[in-house]
């Protein structure tokens, strides 16, 4: 237990600190000196102040591997210094949240050390939040599915997801069933596993280089998992039906970098709303136009990819139109 320390030797240890860290350049033996001498929070203050808070988190596996009779400590020091780190970035409303799903065990240390060092800009908050909250609902089986930018988010969550992965597992069953998603899709329980997943995404399959991919966010309610015939339909290749497609990130590639944030209009609904219904019709045309325009040009942009299933429209079309010219 901490007692309160006097601004002198709290400016004092802070000096200490800074000189036993630019000596060595590494957290440990601070913090191992700061737990014995139960001056936590002043370590705490320290890093904060000089601004590595992820430095110290990296380190931390280091220092838990080396000192496992500190784990306890060491485990409830990275945590809370991981919030300071977060509220630092996204906010105090986005920190107090964290806290209050800590409070709930909705959220634990690897957690937080995951969302620490995911790669996204200060204004995400929100989209990041709404991303923590899909990964922590107990009510639902979330996951994701890495495009390698071979199609857009926008195509996915219009004409739901074809599910294909099961083909080259080199088990391949007469009817796909549900346990088979999981060679399509990779669920998590764990909400910063799930996001620091989708930030480095990117890079899964690429193999064209694309610098911005998109990964789809799936969320199936726990009550509909047995509804097979609802989850995957059949045109001509089974298809994960767009109502549990909750939308989609955009991520640079390059950077691992969480750029924007989709949600899919027709998530967990039967309907869509006409005005919606259209602008997804225009949305869709768009890309087929743009595919057609860029499969046909002399420069062809190898940034611009889409589905299997786009190509074979646009080579039906092609065809129809061919077949009317003679």
């Amino acid at each position: 237990m901490e007692i309160n320390k006097s601004k002198w030797y709290i400016e004092r240890q802070k000096k200490k600190y800074n000189k036993m860290f630019n000596s060595k350049n590494e957290f440990k033996p601070i913090f191992l000196k700061a737990l014995k001498k139960g001056d936590l929070n002043i370590f705490r203050e320290y890093v904060n102040e000089v601004e590595k808070i992820q430095e110290f988190e990296e380190e931390a596996w280091d220092i838990l591997i080396d000192s496992p009779d500190y784990r306890k400590d060491l485990i409830e020091f990275s945590r809370d210094l991981g919030v300071d780190g977060l509220k630092n970035k996204y906010g105090e409303k986005f920190g107090n949240k964290i806290e209050k799903m800590i409070s709930e065990k909705k959220l634990g240390f690897f957690d937080i050390y995951q969302l620490s060092i995911v790669n996204a800009d200060k204004d995400k908050a929100d989209e990041i939040s709404e991303l923590i909250d899909i990964f922590a609902d107990d009510s639902i089986k979330a996951g994701i599915h890495r495009t390698g930018g071979s199609v857009s988010g926008d195509v996915i969550n219009t004409e739901g997801l074809r599910l294909t992965g099961h083909l080259s597992s080199g088990v391949h069953n007469e009817k796909f069933e549900i346990e088979d998603l999981d060679e399509n899709i990779s669920f998590y329980d764990s909400p910063g596993i799930a996001i620091s997943q989708i930030a480095c995404g990117g890079n899964y399959k690429n193999l064209m280089g694309n610098e911005t991919v998109d990964i789809s966010i799936i969320a199936i309610p726990k009550e509909d998992i047995e509804k097979r015939d609802d989850i995957i339909l059949h045109d001509g290749a089974e298809i994960l039906n767009s109502r549990y497609i909750q939308g989609y990130v955009t991520v640079n590639a390059k950077e691992n970098k969480i750029l924007d944030v989709v949600p899919n209009l027709r998530f967990l609904g039967d309907k869509v709303l006409a005005e919606t219904s259209k602008e997804l019709e225009e949305n869709e045309k768009i890309e087929k136009d743009k595919f057609k325009e860029n499969l046909n040009s002399s420069t062809y942009d190898s940034n611009v990819m889409y589905d299997n299933y786009l190509i074979q429209d646009v080579k039906e079309e092609k065809q129809e139109i061919e077949n009317k010219e003679k």
